[in-house]
């Protein structure tokens, strides 16, 4: 087998693991390196000679989570039309990632700790940042708060509710709508 073919290989089981490892963490946190290669199609031992431990798997799935929604984010336009409608798509596209893996924040957060966890969110939140700006100097929010805060507390309550559809305490649909309604009394959002 020629070089470039088993460079190909690697390439493919690299990409199944990582489709498995977000998908498998996001159902179910304590997955282990077994279920992951199983549900890519490889053996343990691939997994291991790939990424060397679990911790270096779902640092490698949090990477490719935050590459995945930082082009997300890159293609919903938000310096074009009202800030408020700009941030309804920026937490629609936040929402549908967290319906597609519920639990993919909890296997990042109890494997890897905060720092790296918080790093995969600086890709998605620096447009989130200059979107509250944006708002900010319009007059459609409220310019009194600090664009930090503003930016963590949404963080904050967009974890929040989805603690509260993985409870079973509130159905996707509504939570969707209470984390619409919630951020643009948060922000002060003003209709035009």
């Amino acid at each position: 087998m020629s070089e470039k073919v088993r460079r190909a290989d690697a390439e493919r089981n690299v990409a199944a693991i990582l489709d498995a490892a977000v998908a498998v963490l996001g159902q179910e946190p304590g997955a282990g390196i077994a279920e992951v290669a199983r549900a890519a199609g490889v053996t343990r031992q691939t997994v291991y000679a790939h990424f060397g431990d679990r911790g270096g798997l779902v640092g490698a799935a949090v990477d490719r989570t935050a590459q995945q929604m930082a082009e997300t984010v890159a293609a919903l336009a938000l310096d074009e039309g009202p800030v408020v409608d700009a941030l309804a798509r920026y937490l629609d596209a936040g929402w549908e990632g967290f319906e597609r893996h519920p639990h993919l924040l909890e296997a990042m957060t109890s494997s890897l700790g905060p720092g790296p966890t918080d790093e995969a969110h600086a890709a998605a939140v620096a447009p989130l940042r200059r979107l509250v700006r944006r708002g900010q100097r319009s007059g459609e929010l409220d310019d009194r708060l600090d664009v930090g805060w503003a930016v963590a507390a949404i963080a904050a309550l967009a974890h929040a509710t989805g603690g509260e559809v993985a409870a079973g305490r509130m159905s996707g649909r509504r939570a969707r709508a209470a984390l619409h309604d919630g951020v643009l009394r948060l922000l002060g959002a003003r209709s035009g």
